[in-house]
């Protein structure tokens, strides 16, 4: 498997992580209406659509795009217990413009310098969201040019 695919993994075992860690805070803030009051108004125009066809009513069903939204556009509520600071911010930012671009992957190379930046974000926004040492011994691995055990694997 290639650094990006597995990069792409990653990033595809983080919605159930971020969508419990979000349910949990949201729950913290407004036990009754976390949904009607940090969920719905912080979806896109498409996201809210699809939510309203689908009749979604839980964050697990959202996919990491919305699920990162949701995170941006709450920042402020979810600061206030002080288990995340401003700087933390940063990386939900560069994670937004992480799962773009391996959401809309073509035939594109990364160079070394962009995909160790994108594995260090990734790092850091894992240990906001999540004490599980899986992320962290993956990235490790890819970073050292150790990707031999695919994250899928790891993950288990």
């Amino acid at each position: 498997m290639n650094i990006e695919n597995e990069i792409f993994a990653i990033l595809s075992s983080l919605p159930p992580e971020l969508s419990f860690w979000l349910e949990n805070k949201f729950i913290s803030l407004d036990k009754n209406s976390w949904w009607e009051q940090f969920v719905y108004p912080s979806l896109s125009y498409q996201q809210t659509e699809l939510v309203k066809r689908k009749n979604i009513r839980t964050l697990q069903k959202l996919d990491l795009s919305a699920l990162l939204r949701i995170l941006d556009k709450n920042w402020y509520h979810l600061t206030k217990d002080g288990s995340i600071n401003y700087a933390d911010r940063t990386y939900v930012k560069q994670m937004q413009q992480i799962r773009n671009k391996f959401a809309h992957l073509a035939s594109e190379q990364f160079n070394k310098n962009e995909i160790e930046n994108d594995l260090n974000a990734i790092s850091h926004f894992t240990r906001i969201i999540s004490s599980r040492e899986k992320y962290q011994f993956a990235i490790h691995n890819i970073k050292n040019n150790k990707a031999n055990t695919p994250f899928a694997e790891v993950a288990e």
